[in-house]
């Protein structure tokens, strides 16, 4: 399960990098859809190992929770923006 946390984690990192080098607007909604999807990911990940563990949260694994769920509202949030400046170009 560390492995696929890993895995899922960078995945963010290296779609919203593909994203910044897009081929087209469409093209940069779908990398960072795959971003938002592998942080979903990273979620279920991160939730199964948690629960493997009995200890209480520390200030670590709270700050990574809350920025993780920091870049996902970001990600939506210019995904809906890129939608829109597709569907409405002259805005």
């Amino acid at each position: 399960a560390v492995s696929q946390l890993y895995r899922a984690g960078t995945s963010v990192g290296a779609n919203v990098r593909e994203a910044q080098y897009a081929e087209s607007k469409k093209d940069f909604i779908h990398k960072l859809k795959i971003a938002e999807k592998e942080l979903g990911e990273f979620f279920f990940w991160f939730g199964l190992i948690k629960s493997d563990q009995s200890e209480a949260e520390d200030e670590a694994t709270k700050s990574m929770i809350e920025t993780a769920g920091q870049v996902r509202r970001l990600l939506i949030a210019i995904i809906v923006k890129a939608k829109q400046n597709i569907n409405n170009p002259t805005k």
